[in-house]
């Protein structure tokens, strides 16, 4: 399902946290479902990844993030220190990674 940057989304007793990119056609995003009775907030993240981050209050706090990396797109070690230096620990990466490797066939 592709949501666009217009689109509202309701999930009954769900709180909805998003992070669509604006393009001419459906593509990318992130999204993450928190129920409404666990205590949560969005963060805002200093990146140019499709990323969202909510941290949630269970018995102590947890920052979930979630990452798409759309196919063939190159991801650089600086990228992900900075992503990681921004958030609080403890911290769960979730995400749509498309990984790939360059030895393809002689992984399986």
């Amino acid at each position: 399902m592709y949501i666009r940057d217009y689109d509202r989304v309701h999930i009954r007793d769900y709180s909805i946290f998003s992070n669509t990119i604006s393009s001419a056609r459906a593509s990318g995003g992130v999204a993450l479902a928190v129920a409404n009775d666990i205590p949560s907030s969005c963060l805002n993240l200093n990146t140019n990844l499709q990323a969202v981050a909510v941290c949630i209050h269970i018995k102590s706090p947890i920052t979930i993030y979630s990452l798409y990396l759309p196919p063939h797109q190159t991801i650089h070690q600086t990228d992900l220190n900075n992503l990681i230096s921004q958030l609080p620990s403890p911290f769960l990466i979730l995400g749509d990674l498309n990984g790939y490797s360059p030895h393809g066939e002689e992984l399986k």
